[in-house]
């Protein structure tokens, strides 16, 4: 069990390092294009507002489009194949996912911010995926998502190698999907702003502190139950 753990972080540490190197030579690309229709002071600060499709095909960067979404699947796809490899069992794995997914995002803003100086701020917006749609917030949100997943993960992995793993039953599952549906509304609050060039309004946190709440919480039952 330790194994797997220590796997996992010695997998999404210099992963989340790849990842940061990778966003650095994107966003440094992508600051020229902005700084055309926002300026200099606005471009410096951050990706917001986004710069539309039609504005990323004047300034002749619209492949950043493209090799950003290439990007998040792949290291989706990446985390997975770790993951399925770590994992003995599809329960393994799932829980594997998580841990893998939490450890890459938090290194990937340390060696982001080492790297680049920025964020500045855990309130510091950023654009954190683009499938299927922007998904915006805070820094502080997703690494308060990034902790839950961790320690429910190794929980999980955990409890898989001892005499009483955890048993999730229907309604726990309709529980922690239900969950993860009111997470990702809340990084998915700002998409039609963020989608169209405007910068985004407030951070829905009662939403995510719900979703959270929810997902922590029907975890914790099952695991002393």
């Amino acid at each position: 069990m330790r194994k797997i753990v220590a796997g996992l972080i010695l997998f999404g540490i210099p992963f989340g390092y790849l990842q940061a190197t990778i966003a650095s030579y994107i966003r440094s690309a992508y600051v020229t294009a902005h700084e055309r229709y926002h300026g200099p002071a606005v471009a410096q600060a951050g990706v917001f507002p986004l710069l539309t499709i039609q504005q990323l095909s004047e300034a002749g960067v619209i492949h950043l489009l493209a090799i950003e979404i290439g990007r998040e699947a792949m290291s989706l796809g990446m985390i997975g194949a770790a993951a399925f490899t770590a994992g003995r069992t599809y329960r393994e794995s799932v829980a594997a996912f998580a841990v893998g997914f939490g450890i890459w995002q938090i290194a990937f803003y340390a060696f982001l911010n080492l790297l680049t100086g920025w964020p500045q701020s855990l309130l510091d917006w950023d654009l954190l995926f683009l499938i299927p749609a922007p998904w915006t917030a805070p820094i502080l949100a997703p690494l308060l998502l990034s902790l839950a997943l961790i320690w429910c993960g190794v929980h999980f992995i955990q409890r898989e190698w001892s005499p009483i793993p955890i048993r999730i039953r229907v309604k726990d599952r309709r529980l922690l999907m239900a969950s993860g549906v009111v997470v990702a509304l809340a990084f998915l609050s700002q998409a039609a702003n963020a989608a169209s060039g405007q910068a985004p309004g407030g951070f829905l946190w009662p939403l995510l502190a719900a979703g959270l709440a929810l997902g922590v919480g029907t975890f914790s039952v099952a695991a002393r139950r």
